[in-house]
């Protein structure tokens, strides 16, 4: 997972259009005559207060907007207690965990089959 962290700007950038839809990733090293490659397969996020997504960028991007419905979040009380709430529901919780691995690992198997990538 590579995270962009508190981005203050708008994002907007052709290489990572390149990144999220390509499965490698080519370019010239800086300051030799040799090029790189690189697998991308990561999960890319990217975080920040009303973060803007510009141009084909847009198109590959899943926008999530928390709001906590509180000034300041980290005072507010849960309703429920995850130390007892997690271990209480670990069997059900590996599970989904395991199905959405096997649902991209099927995504890709297919995406392979048909030339076409998916995540």
């Amino acid at each position: 997972m590579t995270v962009l962290d508190n981005c203050g700007r708008t994002l907007e950038s052709d290489v990572l259009c390149t990144v999220l839809t390509e499965p490698y990733y080519k370019d010239r090293l800086l300051g030799v005559n040799r090029t790189m490659s690189a697998p991308t397969t990561t999960t890319w996020v990217a975080t920040g207060n009303n973060l803007l997504v510009k141009g084909d960028l847009s198109s590959r991007t899943l926008l999530c907007r928390i709001d906590p419905q509180y000034e300041h979040a980290e005072q507010r009380e849960l309703q429920i207690n995850l130390h007892e709430e997690v271990p209480r529901r670990r069997g059900e919780l590996v599970v989904a965990a395991l199905t959405i691995i096997r649902a991209l690992l099927v995504s890709r198997d297919t995406a392979a089959d048909t030339g076409l990538w998916a995540i």
